[in-house]
């Protein structure tokens, strides 16, 4: 599954049943996240150093806060495909970032 695959799920599946707000939030945020990374990327292959990566990227263009709004949207997705998907994940790698 690609990182594509994986939010084009995420969104289909699980930010749907949020909030309009918040479906609409994650629905921006996917496309952000897609611009500046690697689409193709296995997710398997997402590691926290492309992560890092992407985090100082989006820090030059948006604040703190939206950062984190798109670091928690990566967080959650890793966790539903560890728990949920049965992706094998050996962890997840939002949470090996260092603040």
């Amino acid at each position: 599954m690609t990182l594509q695959e994986a939010l084009d799920r995420y969104i289909k599946e699980l930010s749907g049943k949020k909030s309009s707000q918040s479906h609409d939030r994650d629905i921006r945020l996917t496309r952000i996240i897609l611009d500046r990374m690697e689409a193709t990327q296995p997710l398997v292959e997402v590691s926290p150093l492309v992560l890092d990566r992407y985090r100082d990227l989006r820090l030059k263009e948006a604040s703190v806060a939206t950062v984190a709004k798109d670091m928690e949207l990566l967080k959650d997705l890793f966790h539903v495909a560890i728990a949920l998907w049965d992706i094998p994940l050996a962890g997840n790698p939002v949470n090996a970032l260092v603040e």
